[in-house]
């Protein structure tokens, strides 16, 4: 295990880099888009993450985490 310590920019960073395929998490939704069609792809709206307090932002990822390792 690494510890390491994570400001608030550090936390969006590390949220901002989770990408899915098709399934997305209840709680990431309300943080980003998922385009379908010809290009599938999930954007996080970077505003409404900045809006998030920093235990909010590692909940967030938390979830994703879950969602990715399945």
């Amino acid at each position: 295990m690494i510890k390491v310590e994570l400001d608030k920019e550090d936390l969006i960073c590390l949220v901002n880099g989770v990408d899915f395929d098709y399934i997305i998490p209840d709680l990431a939704r309300k943080y980003g888009t998922w385009t379908g069609g010809f290009v599938d792809k999930w954007d996080w709206d970077k505003q409404k993450l900045r809006k998030l307090t920093e235990e909010q932002l590692l909940e967030v990822y938390d979830e994703c985490k879950k969602v990715i390792r399945k």
